[in-house]
């Protein structure tokens, strides 16, 4: 009668304890998502930096020297399109406090333009070098004035939302994948663990079913065997009552002296 019992117990014991070997596995997996997700988002990153696809190359003038730098500054930007499909770059750094800048007309290179802000903050287009002097001593750069500089401050006050809203749609790109990355692994290791409780529990379930087949049909058997057993009893008394003529308690003290 113990033994279906112990059956149970070391079947349940068995089968929760072998969740534990699972552990190593579920880490792997875990791990491999994790860098998954980090190479995902570097792509993303790749991706998104591409689109500032643009450069303008600044060269400022000292306004103590009237010299101008050699170095530029390198300012990344991308070409953007505005409501009533007004288009305009948009710089990675501000010019003169601006990131919204206009289109301009003449380029060094394709994607590259060259640009001279003087110290009293005109912005020149610098539209190459012309020639070298006599004396061979300077070079003739030609440069040209637009006059966007006098735009500047229309533009960005008219679009100074766009600013904002690209920072929140960085913002929010990083908060989506981030978000997006951790419910992927969430749901892989709830997928893996759900499905590892789910065999589990089935196992269980069988063993169970098993035991219990196994406790029902030794309880069968036991009720058979005290059927038996008091059937033979039955008749045992039913013979001494006929060979000692009803008297099997005198019987039995004579027996015993």
């Amino acid at each position: 009668m113990a033994e279906p019992t112990t059956t149970i117990l070391s079947t349940v014991t068995s089968s929760w304890g072998g969740i534990g070997s699972f552990f190593w596995p579920v880490i792997i997996v875990l791990g491999i998502a994790i860098v998954g997700v980090i190479v995902w988002m570097f792509a993303a990153y790749v991706k998104s930096q591409r689109s500032w696809n643009v450069t303008f190359r600044v060269r400022l003038e000292d306004k103590e020297t009237n010299k101008i730098y050699l170095d530029p500054i390198i300012i990344p930007a991308r070409r953007v399109v505005l409501k009533d499909n007004v288009r305009m770059f948009l710089l990675k750094q501000e010019i003169l406090g601006k990131k919204l800048f206009p289109l301009l007309n003449h380029h060094t290179r394709p994607g590259v333009y060259d640009l001279l802000i003087t110290a009293d903050n005109r912005i020149f287009i610098i539209t190459g070098i012309d020639s070298v002097d006599e004396q061979r001593r300077e070079l003739k750069v030609g440069i040209r004035y637009p006059g966007i500089d006098y735009s500047l401050d229309e533009l960005n006050k008219e679009y100074a939302k766009l600013n904002q809203q690209e920072k929140r749609s960085d913002l929010l790109g990083i908060v989506k994948a981030a978000a997006t990355a951790i419910i992927v692994i969430v749901l892989l290791i709830a997928f893996i663990v759900g499905g590892r409780y789910y065999i589990e529990g089935k196992e269980i379930e069988k063993s169970r079913s098993e035991a219990e087949l196994q406790l029902m049909e030794g309880y069968t058997k036991a009720v058979e065997i005290q059927e038996q057993q008091t059937n033979a009893m039955i008749i045992l008394v039913d013979k001494l009552t006929r060979a000692t003529g009803g008297n099997i308690q005198g019987a039995l003290q004579e027996a015993s002296t």
